[in-house]
């Protein structure tokens, strides 16, 4: 399986990515939006920007492309195309995640759930707050529920893998700030840089998480 796909980034989505990211929690919601924008794909409406899918047996990654920045993170589902629509899933519970479910964990996602300080024993202590969004939202009760919780679960063990390639010309302080480098993660302490002698693309950075390929180097200076 392989697919590489490019979508517009409209006013919602637009809005997530326009804030410094600084958490997990953060990103989620960047998710969660990103895949109902699949879910719902029109390239006909006024974009914003643009983002990219790759996918094959080692890879599952999202670029957000603007004119001086990408970011990337990981994709924790399956996206496969069907005529003019696309279909996600999980491949662990053999489930597919339509718009409803998605807009449940939206809803999961405004009630704080994905916390970056959230543990397991959390969940059981709001178990009544998950019934009572489960029928706000008319779901039946059943297989659906079940998996819901387990998609709860997967977002708060996600590992985002959060890397930002940046071209910051005001921002340029020689070796210190260079003018292209990568910011990997997002948390502020535990963040770093690296300098880069060029401009990358977003193919480059799918290469870079593709262990299909030749491995980068990093050349040490003294």
């Amino acid at each position: 399986m392989k697919i590489r796909e490019e979508f517009s980034i409209h006013e919602t989505l637009d809005n997530l990515l326009n804030v410094k990211i600084k958490s997990r929690n953060q990103i989620i919601g960047i998710l969660l939006q990103t895949l109902l924008d699949i879910q719902i794909y029109n390239n006909d409406s006024p974009k914003l920007g643009k983002f990219e899918i790759y996918q094959n047996k080692k890879l599952s990654r999202i670029n957000y492309i603007s004119k001086n920045r990408i970011f990337s993170i990981h994709l924790p589902f399956t996206i496969k195309k069907e005529d003019f629509t696309f279909k996600i899933f999980d491949n662990n519970i053999d489930i597919i995640i339509d718009y409803q479910i998605l807009k449940v964990l939206q809803k999961f996602h405004q009630k704080h759930w994905f916390n970056d300080r959230n543990y397991v024993g959390d969940f059981y202590d709001k178990l009544d707050e998950f019934d009572e969004i489960i029928k706000d939202e008319e779901i039946q009760v059943g297989s659906v529920v079940e998996k819901i919780y387990y998609l709860i679960l997967k977002l708060n063990n996600y590992e985002v893998g959060y890397i930002r390639f940046d071209y910051d010309p005001s921002g340029e302080n020689g070796e210190i700030h260079p003018l292209y480098h990568f910011d990997v993660n997002c948390v502020e302490n535990a963040t770093f840089k690296i300098g880069l002698n060029g401009k990358w693309d977003s193919y480059d950075m799918f290469d870079l998480f593709d262990s299909t390929t030749k491995c980068y180097f990093i050349n040490k200076e003294l």
